[in-house]
């Protein structure tokens, strides 16, 4: 049945992509029901606009127009008179031109080209990862059918972390974020001063690493941005924006992905992080059921329960430092926005899903599909 089910979502996103997830070539098209977003005006007043339609119909896109004729009926243009009348898109470089302005890495003199190279770049670059001696884990017994939501494991997932990493800067300031938030989704969120200043210590204990300088000279590769600041306030933006599911602005990026939520009396919303699971397992609050699939590197697909409330199916990749998981979730966020991000690391196989929530520049949700 679990199996059923799985292969059931995944073949409902491979339809729901492939039957009209993007406004490539539809700008302006009327209203239709056989495509799962729309791509004229009134999807703003509707709330059913693709999550490119700015992209290709507001700000527009050279995808499928390099080279073509001018065009009144597009905000901008895709051939070489567009650099001299200065109405080129802002893809153009990166879809027409045959060459992008490559910045210098300061890491090593090359910029990733493309999502492998970017993935095993940052997995090269970060320093904040824990090695293989730096932690052990007790997977415990295998879950087979996870609607039994039952404990078949009877130790802690974590036997043991060395906990001095955790003292390391990104990975103090963003655990001191974790008790900023109402963990029962549908209470509005508020933020104090005090807490505005975790979240700018977080974010630039980020932006010190070489992984997030990588994930910004990757972004302005591809064209997405030009300046630190913009690309820094993008990824801030995904983080702390705060939105709505069950109240106004009752959540964030940041508290769903890794904080987690509690989205009833019963069940749990979110949660894919490592540290924080490590963390509430040392508080005696975590329930660790077992697991349903390993795969390298580091990713575990589990059940658990967390104050009477179970959480089904949850993955994390263990060990890897915040700006890692961020560089990573951000990265697919602008590649791949509500779809399966896949890449190699350190020769094994990794898949990310991100989803944006309601068309905004937020983590709905970001995890690694293990």
């Amino acid at each position: 049945m679990k199996f059923f089910a799985l292969v059931s979502l995944a073949l409902l996103a491979t339809f729901t992509g492939a039957n009209g997830a993007s406004c490539y070539s539809r700008c302006g098209n009327p209203f239709s029901r056989w495509f799962s977003c729309q791509c004229n005006t009134n999807c703003v007043k509707y709330g059913d606009c693709c999550s490119d339609y700015n992209l290709h119909c507001v700000l527009g896109s050279c995808q499928g127009r390099c080279d073509t004729s001018f065009d009144s009926s597009h905000p901008c243009q895709c051939n070489s008179a567009c650099i001299t009348y200065g109405d080129c898109c802002t893809d153009y470089n990166t879809q027409c031109a045959g060459e992008s302005p490559v910045p210098s890495d300061p890491i090593d003199g090359d910029v990733p080209t493309n999502m492998d190279e970017f993935a095993n770049a940052v997995w090269n670059a970060d320093v904040n990862r824990l090695s293989d001696s730096d932690f052990s884990l007790n997977f415990g017994n295998y879950i087979s059918n996870s609607n039994d939501e039952r404990d078949l494991s009877f130790q802690p997932l974590f036997s043991s972390v060395n906990t001095a990493f955790l003292q390391r800067d990104t990975y103090k300031t963003m655990s001191a974020l974790f008790d900023n938030y109402v963990t029962s989704q549908g209470q509005t969120e508020v933020t104090t001063a005090a807490e505005q200043a975790e979240q700018d210590a977080f974010m630039d204990a980020m932006f010190e690493t070489d992984v997030m300088d990588i994930a910004y000279q990757y972004a302005k590769y591809l064209g997405y941005y030009s300046s630190l600041s913009e690309y820094k306030d993008f990824v801030r933006g995904l983080l702390f924006t705060p939105y709505t599911r069950k109240a106004t602005s009752d959540t964030s990026g940041f508290e769903h992905v890794f904080a987690g939520e509690w989205s009833s009396s019963s069940s749990i919303s979110g949660f894919h992080s490592w540290v924080r699971m490590y963390q509430l397992e040392q508080e005696g609050v975590m329930n660790y059921y077992g697991y349903m699939n390993i795969q390298e590197p580091r990713q575990v697909l589990y059940q658990f329960e967390w104050e009477g409330r179970v959480k089904p199916l949850t993955s994390i990749m263990y060990g890897v430092s915040p700006e890692f998981e961020i560089a990573i979730f951000s990265t697919c966020f602008l590649t791949n926005r509500n779809a399966v991000c896949p890449m190699t690391i350190n020769g094994g196989s990794a898949s990310v899903q991100t989803w944006d929530q309601s068309g905004m520049d937020v983590f709905g949700s970001a995890y690694f599909i293990a």
